[in-house]
């Protein structure tokens, strides 16, 4: 029963981040340029569309193919 808890709760972390790294991307970019600090000397754009790569990159690295959560703790 925890291994099954585990691995939704990574299945499900790994979609909130592919979610969020589209978003970046696509329909909620301008929101996203909107928390860039103006301080910084790099275009909003740039920020946004690195970070939204960056977030869904995450998941991958995470979850190799065969890997149960519980090799993947003992780990």
């Amino acid at each position: 029963m925890q291994r099954a808890a585990l691995a939704t709760a990574q299945f499900l972390l790994g979609a909130v981040l592919l979610f969020t790294g589209t978003a970046h991307m696509t329909f909620s970019r301008t929101e996203f340029r909107a928390q860039v600090p103006s301080w910084l000397p790099l275009d909003a754009d740039v920020v946004v569309l690195a970070s939204g790569l960056t977030v869904s990159s995450w998941p991958w690295p995470c979850w190799p193919p065969g890997a149960s959560p519980t090799e993947l703790s003992s780990a």
